[in-house]
């Protein structure tokens, strides 16, 4: 973690961007993300992504249920509604038994 404050305190978005990549997380993402929306907006959105479907298949329970749609919600923010949108109907499509996470997608 030191190394991406480095990053930040030198502005090098970049590297900041590769070391995300590198071994992404949805708690990374919410501590460095910000920082890369206004350049790189596309790759955290897909970072994103792949942590929350991550997330969601190894994680069940309702409260891990609003913290993925807190991720979403976060998504939405970033302007990348309709890739949101998408995302929910494949969560759907492939958890058809978790009402739960229907009931939690659906206040998205």
């Amino acid at each position: 973690e030191k190394i991406a404050r480095i990053y930040i305190t030198e502005q090098w978005w970049e590297r900041l961007l590769e070391l995300l990549q590198s071994d992404p997380t949805l708690h990374r993402l919410e501590l460095y993300g910000d920082y890369l929306t206004a350049h790189y907006a596309d790759e955290v959105v897909a970072l994103y992504e792949h942590c929350i479907i991550d997330y969601l298949r190894e994680n069940t329970g309702r409260n891990f249920y609003k913290n993925a749609c807190r991720y979403l919600r976060r998504m939405k923010k970033m302007g990348a509604g309709k890739r949101v949108d998408e995302i929910i109907v494949q969560l759907k499509k492939e958890h058809p038994a978790r009402y739960a996470l229907f009931e939690e997608l659906d206040k998205v």
